[in-house]
């Protein structure tokens, strides 16, 4: 089987990126920004979240309670901050567009832990060190997930790992989710 020429692939890339602008109102540009403000909306989603205007300093959404919540995501092994958060999401996307919760809770601790600032001026934490967090946060300062997050875990409908390595591709998902929220 062959594969579309690489600039047809590129133009898909960019029409679902106009898409994805138009739908939630911030850059997915395909750079760091599109990762950040995929990272964004599935946990807008995934915690009832209302998304703030993009760019915003160190709050990407605000919860159901009023609490500001900085969302970060990666594919890699750390994450970045260029302020302290009041309250920190943290999401590792899977290849095949899943993703799981790595912390979720007071940013205040996150922040302490990470290390100086770099050249860029942001503190970098590991993963490894965020999950080692979590395992701190008491269940009354997580973000529960949202009533529809919660009916999607319950009837399987929202990526486990299992279903994310069967999972066509991320962009795949980030349609269902556009679709979810309409």
């Amino acid at each position: 089987m062959r594969s579309p020429p690489m600039p047809a692939l590129i133009r898909d890339l960019y029409r679902v990126v106009a898409r994805l602008e138009k739908a939630y109102g911030r850059k997915f540009t395909p750079d760091g920004h599109l990762v950040g403000s995929i990272g964004e909306v599935i946990g807008a989603a995934h915690f009832g979240l209302t998304l703030t205007k993009h760019s915003t300093p160190g709050c990407d959404a605000i919860s159901r309670c009023g609490k500001s919540v900085e969302i970060k995501a990666t594919q890699g092994t750390a994450v970045a901050f260029r302020c302290k958060p009041d309250h920190l999401v943290v999401l590792r996307l899977g290849p095949r567009g899943g993703h799981k919760v790595i912390y979720n809770g007071p940013g205040k601790e996150v922040w302490d832990a990470c290390g100086p600032p770099g050249s860029n001026g942001q503190r970098r934490i590991g993963i490894a060190r965020l999950k080692a967090l979590m395992t701190a946060v008491p269940k009354n300062s997580r973000l529960q997930p949202s009533n529809k997050a919660m009916e999607r875990t319950v009837n399987h409908k929202v990526p486990t790992e299992r279903a994310a390595r069967a999972a066509s591709s991320t962009l795949g998902h980030l349609r269902a989710v556009a679709h979810r929220q309409r």
